[in-house]
């Protein structure tokens, strides 16, 4: 008998590999994106996009997640670099 966590990961990819609806298609076509076939995935991704975009930073880091999946070992949160030196000492 398959584990619990398979049979939603199983479930969730069934969900999101299957056909973007139309009403999915026309707000991914508002965002300017021209998929030849969209998924609910091409939609997930999207909105994850949109959030970016905005400034999100949760969204930000997912998306860069996404892009190199080996750095999530190295990645424990957003990281701010103060490259501005104070020069009134």
């Amino acid at each position: 008998m398959p584990s619990k966590n398979k049979s939603i990961a199983d479930s969730l990819e069934a969900i999101l590999t299957s056909a973007a609806s139309p009403e999915e298609e026309d707000g991914l076509k508002d965002l300017g994106i021209k998929v030849r076939r969209p998924t609910k995935l091409t939609v997930v991704l999207a909105a994850l996009y949109k959030k970016a975009a905005g400034g999100d930073l949760s969204a930000i880091k997912e998306l860069l997640l996404r892009l190199n999946p080996e750095d999530d070992a190295d990645r424990k949160g957003v990281v701010f670099i103060d490259d501005i030196k104070n020069t009134d000492k």
